[in-house]
């Protein structure tokens, strides 16, 4: 059977994945769960905020950097829309930034209706008015030599066995998520943030 053009790109992300696992199996030995990964540090603030800014240049007005305690990143961008036909709430991009290698992975986020302002995380972008955007951030980010990890591969289980630290502390099954980005779960929801918070 012949492969199209889509078999190197295949390939290409299965290399991907099989680094990301590895950096994480360095930071986690036997793929364990533990409050405090060894963390590489991979990007500074001020590789960040270049990136940031050039970005801002080509795809959308981002709102905040944010560097988070546990050395990852998350950098938000806004939309130029707000709800869709169908209803569905406003959302916003995230690219998240790794602090175990130089990851990243793009994520939408939607506002959750009512009044306790809070946000919901999605596994991956829904809203296709968002796909210029994706389009033009993954080749900003691979041009800056940085590995974007799809959030398919994020969510999928880590095959060690039982977390019982982890389940215990989130109540949620341990993800590659949890150990190349944030602990928390993928789709844990957040308190929906003001754009100088």
């Amino acid at each position: 059977m012949a492969c199209s053009g889509s078999c190197g790109i295949g390939a290409a992300r299965e290399e991907e994945r099989l680094r990301a696992m590895s950096a994480a199996a360095l930071a986690y030995p036997g793929l364990l769960w533990a409050e405090v990964p060894a963390a590489s540090a991979p990007f500074d603030e001020g590789e960040l905020r270049k990136l940031a800014d050039v970005i801002d240049e080509v795809v959308a007005a981002w709102q905040a950097l944010e560097l988070h305690a546990d050395g990852a990143a998350t950098l938000r961008l806004e939309g130029q829309f707000g709800e869709t036909t169908s209803g569905t709430a406003p959302s916003r991009l995230e690219v998240v930034f790794s602090p175990l290698g130089r990851f990243a992975t793009i994520r939408e986020v939607r506002a959750l209706e009512g009044a306790d302002a809070h946000e919901s995380p999605l596994l991956g972008v829904d809203d296709r008015r968002w796909a210029p955007a994706v389009k033009a951030l993954q080749g900003l980010l691979r041009a800056s030599g940085v590995t974007l990890l799809d959030m398919a591969f994020l969510a999928e289980p880590v095959p060690a066995g039982p977390q019982r630290g982890y389940e215990e502390r989130f109540g949620s099954t341990l993800t590659w998520w949890s150990l190349l980005f944030r602990a928390e779960p993928p789709e844990a929801r957040a308190y929906r943030r003001g754009p100088s918070e």
